[in-house]
């Protein structure tokens, strides 16, 4: 079993991306929002402005929605988008569908704890470092409340729950049959807007 050699640019840039995971940063924000241009006329503004949400409350919901391409006559995923970014229309190869997934945010007390668990002393960054596929089951498991995913007869698969609020064996089961490039997708822009 040989042993992949990472070059020293490769270990940095795993390094910076770890770090991200374990809270130290300077500054952080969703890039998707502060990219997007304000088109909207000031008629359109609301009367009151909002102010901003720093406590998550326990019924917060963050919707992820996703535009599923697929061979039409096989059901062969082949593209997974976030909502919004194709103009699907334009699409005639292939048929799509729009999948979604409803997590809770996840608090600072959470975070912690899946900090804790998720490290590991990395020897070339000299520090503790966030796995961030370990992290990643705990997103899955303890924040993925809901979702739209149907088998293949078109009935929806229903998310079942713990006491503790964890989902069950039978869901977790079901999520790692799932394909690893949509929960990728998923889980990427899940993160980006818990500006994780």
């Amino acid at each position: 079993m040989s042993e992949e050699v990472q070059t020293e640019e490769e270990v940095e840039v795993s390094v910076e991306e770890a770090q991200a995971k374990t809270g130290i940063r300077e500054s952080a924000g969703n890039e998707d929002v502060l990219e997007k241009k304000d088109d909207t006329e000031s008629e359109n503004e609301p009367e009151e402005v909002a102010m901003p949400s720093f406590f998550i409350e326990d019924d917060d919901r963050i919707r992820i929605e996703v535009d599923c391409l697929f061979n039409n006559k096989t059901g062969k995923l082949e593209s997974v988008v976030r909502s919004g970014i194709l103009e699907l229309d334009d699409i005639k190869a292939l048929a799509s569908t729009t999948e979604w997934f409803d997590f809770t945010p996840v608090n600072y007390d959470d975070m912690n704890k899946y900090r804790q668990k998720c490290s590991t002393f990395n020897r070339q960054a000299k520090m503790n470092l966030v796995d961030p596929i370990s992290l990643r089951n705990y997103l899955v498991v303890w924040h993925l409340k809901d979702w739209s995913i149907k088998d293949r007869k078109g009935n929806k698969i229903e998310l079942g729950f713990s006491d503790s609020g964890a989902l069950d064996d039978e869901s977790i089961d079901k999520i790692y049959k799932i394909n690893s490039t949509l929960m990728d997708v998923v889980l990427t822009h899940f993160e980006k807007d818990m500006m994780m």
